[in-house]
């Protein structure tokens, strides 16, 4: 009996191990993880002889950049690769801070105007019927693969503070990483602020400016009633009776008590008077947003401290015309067009000289003319210095982020732009993008294909042409531009 015993004594033990050994090797199978589709794993990244461009005025120091876990780990010379690391010679190119959108609407898919349904009472609409929808929020409405968020990469935005279209009040801003193939994840901050603009909502109340106006402050009476019940119900709940308030107003509530700012789209001078005297009349925090006349409300945004964000949509140069080809009348109109032209190109450097803090807005302007339009800043008198501050270290102290983003710094994340020449080179070019440690490689542009397959034509310029209609020549010229859609 008792060597059968041992018999079975080993012989469960050998069934035992072999269970054991089954299991280790399924969980060795299901253990094997394609890194790359993980690019922000702990992966580590050494950028080998990179330009590090702390000050746009200074020379930049050839220095390593190694990045661990997204963040700037080590910035000096000579950095030895970790054993995990994959390494990048940059070979002497230029390497800056990722580029911060102030405001855009970048991740937001464009939805198709539909017709609205009649209202019946015009001069009572709802607040959704109004376009007044604070409590929309950028969780709700973000496209993770919506094509508006490689361009703006591809130009250098490696974070965006965005805001969805629409008429008076848009909704909440959110604070955007652009890169994450979740919701969740490319999200950083979830309300930045409120976005608002004189634009009203066909022909319902409030259609004009000074309804507009007369709305904003029953809006923000009404949150500040709803901010103190609430407070004095959370003191004295026998003695209030329970909050209950609308979605528009609990909503605004944040800016009542200045926890978060209004980004008021402000075009022109006009329109910056009329978001500030609601900002002191009412007292909550206001960014001038979208300016593009902001050269004469100089003063305005100087003495008050409200800030400041430049369009960076600029308009079409004014062509010259032959003088003698004009009458006086014509030639004191294109005076004042070129007037007006300098002083969109200048008024960078002018806030600059008045010791203003600006930074940059894409609400109407295409990204894919940003550089184009910050070297016309820079020629009309913009130091390349304030110019990358505006496009990094200002747009980060305005969103409470510099702590983490905005320079290159160790233990910020690696938010990077690197190109082959000085970025304020006409000809430079963006080669890589690093966005919280995942490199983006545009080092080599895919060719363009016609609908053939082969390469594609290039037709733009001024063509001159000739045709016959109803049996008579017309000659003339034709100009043929590239429409980037946006």
């Amino acid at each position: 009996m008792t060597s059968i015993s041992h018999f079975g004594y080993y012989l469960m033990k050998i069934r035992n191990l072999a269970l054991l050994g089954l299991i280790c090797y399924s969980c060795s199978l299901n253990a094997q993880i394609d890194y790359d589709k993980y690019p922000n794993s702990n992966k580590s990244l050494l950028l080998k002889n990179a330009l590090v461009v702390y000050d746009a005025n200074k020379t930049p120091t050839l220095q390593d950049i190694l990045i661990k876990k997204g963040k700037l780990d080590r910035i000096a010379s000579n950095i030895s690769a970790p054993y995990d690391a994959k390494i990048v010679d940059l070979d002497s190119m230029f390497v800056y801070p990722g580029f911060i959108a102030a405001l855009s609407h970048v991740g937001i898919k464009k939805e198709e105007e539909k017709d609205q349904p009649k209202i019946k009472f015009q001069g009572a609409p709802t607040n959704k019927q109004a376009g007044i929808t604070p409590e929309k929020t950028i969780k709700s409405q973000l496209d993770v693969n919506e094509s508006s968020i490689e361009k703006f990469r591809s130009n250098g935005i490696t974070t965006a503070n965005t805001v969805a279209p629409g008429k008076m009040i848009t909704g909440t801003s959110a604070l955007v990483s652009m890169s994450g193939d979740q919701t969740q994840r490319m999200i950083i901050n979830e309300t930045t602020g409120v976005f608002s603009q004189f634009k009203s909502s066909g022909n319902v109340y409030p259609k004009t400016i000074i309804g507009n106006m007369a709305k904003w402050r029953d809006l923000y009476h009404n949150a500040k009633n709803a901010s103190n019940h609430i407070k004095n119900f959370s003191t004295n709940p026998s003695l209030t009776d329970r909050p209950a308030y609308d979605d528009a107003t609990t909503a605004l509530i944040p800016v009542v008590n200045n926890t978060i700012p209004v980004f008021f789209k402000t075009s022109n001078a006009k329109e910056m008077y009329r978001a500030y005297e609601l900002k002191k009349e009412l007292g909550f925090n206001l960014v001038f947003s979208e300016c593009r006349q902001a050269w004469f409300a100089k003063q305005l945004t100087k003495n008050v401290g409200v800030n400041t964000l430049l369009s960076i949509k600029l308009p079409k140069e004014i062509k010259e015309k032959k003088e003698e080809d004009l009458t006086d009348e014509q030639k004191k109109l294109n005076q004042k067009k070129k007037e007006a032209y300098r002083n969109y190109l200048a008024q960078a450097a002018l806030l600059e000289k008045e010791g203003i803090g600006f930074s940059f807005s894409f609400i109407d302007g295409k990204v894919s003319e940003l550089k184009k339009n910050i070297l016309k800043m820079v020629e009309a008198g913009l130091s390349k210095k304030k110019a990358l501050e505006a496009l990094s270290l200002y747009p980060a102290k305005l969103l409470k982020i510099d702590r983490l983003y905005g320079s290159i710094q160790q233990g910020k994340y690696a938010n990077l732009v690197v190109t082959d020449n000085d970025y304020f080179d006409e000809k430079s070019k963006i080669k890589y993008v690093i966005v919280e440690g995942e490199l983006f490689d545009y080092s080599t542009k895919k060719e363009k294909k016609s609908n053939t397959g082969e390469g594609a034509i290039d037709i733009e310029g001024t063509w001159d042409y000739e045709a016959e209609i109803f049996g008579q020549a017309q000659t003339g010229k034709v100009t043929v531009e590239t429409a980037d859609e946006e």
